[in-house]
């Protein structure tokens, strides 16, 4: 009796295969493009009234210097100053000025990356992870869901855990989901509601955090600045027009709600998201939380770039660097957001003057320190007592949980 459905899901299932694997595709593809885009050899690069042109090969010493001694790989073309030219053919030193300036390969950024950085770095995602397992902890508790903060804890881990595991934010967040319904039985949709809102609440703080900046300071990013701030507006005014009780009976949206297939489980879900309209002092406080969390992102973030060489950029381009590019690796349309988050992190350093080598090596970095991280997550299922924890996230591999 149970053969039957199979052949009706197997269609959907071999498409949400074929949709994983092109979003693989699609991470080595950008991946390559970006590669094609960042040097893999030092660069000296000029340019002036008669034009602009680089040419690869070595720096001598320390690339952060503003005097450093260049060997080419190739003569210069032509059009290069010969003032250029002529110190490289002596072997003088040369100095970083308006119209000449290099950057460091690929290669050369990681072997000369500083590890008390890198420690840094941990440290602060780390104390990200508790921050962002408090926030959660509130929400359930104002959803009636009754949970230990270490239970908390243990549930945020393992959804990174298994961010790694099955990449993409949606991974984790399906484990945390499952696991805390599991263990609130009377209370699941409440549970799982928590879990989006807990994300949403995340990625909404963020952008906000960089249209502030953008805002006040972005100069280099006028262009986007209605777009970012249409946005944030956008999403603020639809979540008030949601929660409003008047619109909501003026638009007869119990009544359309009640028409739908599966009315009564969307009017569920509808119910557990308004309990948190129920708590504004509740939500202010979770969205500064989700304030301090983002600051210990961006630190890590800065410390990163800093270890690897960044000397130009200050705290408030990396809230822009963190806030923008953060968000749309956040897109569920690469396995992890990688590919995507190393191309918008080089076209933001190079907008900021900083270089795209840079951007895509802090890019990579966070996202090694982030999956060390991550890993240590995955401990919680290794100690005594998570039984119950490994039979749950089994079910998941059985067809129709």
């Amino acid at each position: 009796m149970s053969a039957g459905p199979e052949p009706a899901r197997a269609p959907a299932a071999r498409v949400r295969r074929l949709i994983s694997r092109l979003k693989y595709v699609f991470v080595v593809v950008v991946l390559f493009f970006v590669a094609t885009r960042v040097p893999w050899r030092d660069q000296l690069v000029w340019s002036g009234a008669g034009g602009s042109g680089s040419v690869p090969g070595e720096i001598e010493g320390d690339w952060k210097q503003d005097r450093i001694r260049f060997q080419p790989d190739a003569a210069l073309p032509s059009g290069a100053p010969e003032a250029l030219e002529s110190a490289l053919g002596a072997g003088e030193p040369l100095e970083r000025g308006e119209g000449l300036s290099w950057q460091p390969g690929m290669p050369r950024v990681f072997s000369e990356v500083r590890p008390q950085g890198l420690l840094v770095a941990l440290g602060l995602i780390m104390a990200g992870v508790f921050i962002c397992s408090t926030r959660w902890w509130l929400l359930l508790g104002a959803a009636g869901v009754r949970v230990r903060w270490y239970d908390a804890v243990r549930l945020t881990s393992l959804g990174l855990f298994f961010n790694i595991v099955v990449p993409g934010l949606t991974g984790g967040d399906l484990i945390k989901a499952v696991l805390v319904a599991k263990e609130n039985p009377g209370r699941r949709t409440a549970a799982v509601v928590s879990v989006f809102v807990d994300r949403l609440l995340g990625l909404f703080t963020l952008l906000a955090m960089g249209a502030a900046v953008i805002l006040a300071v972005g100069g280099e990013f006028a262009e986007v600045r209605t777009t970012v701030l249409l946005c944030v507006g956008g999403v603020l005014l639809g979540a008030l027009a949601y929660t409003n009780t008047a619109l909501r009976r003026l638009l007869g949206f119990d009544a359309l709600v009640a028409r739908l297939p599966m009315g009564a489980a969307i009017r569920q879900l509808d119910e557990a998201v308004l309990i948190y309209s129920r708590h504004k002092l509740l939500m202010l406080a979770t969205f500064l939380i989700s304030v301090g969390n983002h600051l210990m992102v961006i630190g890590a973030i800065l410390s990163l770039g800093r270890a690897f060489g960044d000397q130009l950029l200050d705290f408030l381009d990396y809230v822009i660097v963190v806030s923008v590019g953060n968000t749309i690796s956040a897109l569920p349309i690469a396995p992890g957001g990688w590919g995507v988050g190393e191309a918008i992190y080089a076209y933001l350093y190079t907008r900021l003057g900083a270089g795209a080598t840079l951007g895509v090596a802090t890019s990579v970095g966070y996202r090694l320190c982030s999956m060390a991280i991550g890993l240590l997550g995955g401990l919680f299922l290794l100690l005594p007592g998570a039984r119950g924890d490994r039979a749950r996230i089994e079910e998941l591999r059985h067809p129709g949980a």
